[in-house]
């Protein structure tokens, strides 16, 4: 039989459709199905679970490692967190889901593939980014907060009695009960002053940040102490901690 020309533009046009929905259940655009889109917040995995069994927070992470990615709701900017900066850059997408964050100096260019499980992948170092709720200001901060205090705490007499004085971190930097102090910032890099060992926190007056180092104990005790300059290396001065500004032990609630 002859096919007439609309017969044959009609089977061709039923065959593209065809194709065009075979290729939409194929793995690959499952997977780019499940990323829904590079949009929201992403924070880096990676670093989290390194900080989680670190011995020391500060020094762990290089010091420009990116730990969120805020993508604009509309446009193709994202707001690269570090440590020390929250820059706004430019990003583009291509056809198969790839990331390019545009950076520049200290902050080379960075290409993230998506996964099938709804995650980012680094390709510089593997490193994983996962989704998290927007609505928090710090997500990356939020989860490292609560990895270390959980619930309320004590107050101790230096010689580790109980008073009846209480001290709350919030996931969100805020501190409750810690005397004029109502901010509090664990130090990741080379945000905080130098300390030659150990972890560091900041803790904000009001005014300023005041720096001190803070010591993991058994059973969730802590002991903020406080701290003296010993030498000053290069441009940065070193500190080292001196007496016990505030102990703590967990109450459990």
């Amino acid at each position: 039989m002859v096919m007439s020309k609309r017969m044959w533009q009609t089977t061709m046009t039923a065959t593209m459709m065809g194709l065009t929905l075979g290729a939409c259940t194929t793995p690959l655009a499952t997977q780019q199905v499940k990323i829904q889109g590079e949009r929201g917040v992403w924070i880096n995995e990676s670093a989290l679970e390194t900080l989680s069994t670190a011995k020391t927070l500060q020094g762990t992470l290089p010091v420009h490692e990116t730990l969120e990615l805020r993508f604009h709701p509309s446009a193709p900017q994202v707001l690269l967190s570090t440590a020390k900066h929250n820059l706004s850059l430019a990003y583009q997408r291509d056809f198969s889901g790839r990331v390019t964050v545009s950076a520049m100096g200290e902050h080379p260019q960075e290409v993230f593939i998506p996964l099938a499980n709804g995650k980012y992948q680094r390709l510089r170092d593997n490193a994983l980014f996962m989704k998290v709720s927007p609505d928090e200001a710090s997500p990356f901060r939020s989860l490292l907060n609560q990895m270390w205090f959980q619930g309320y705490y004590r107050v101790l007499t230096p010689s580790g009695q109980a008073t009846p004085q209480q001290v709350r971190f919030l996931p969100d930097g805020r501190v409750e009960g810690a005397a004029r102090f109502t901010r509090y910032s664990l130090c990741l890099a080379d945000e905080c002053p130098k300390m030659e060992h150990g972890n560091s926190i900041a803790l904000f007056d009001g005014e300023q940040w005041q720096q001190m180092a803070i010591e993991k104990g058994n059973i969730g005790h802590y002991t903020l102490l406080s701290l003296h300059r010993v030498s000053t290396a290069g441009d940065q001065p070193a500190y080292a901690p001196t007496s016990p500004y505030l102990q703590l032990a967990p109450l459990s609630k």
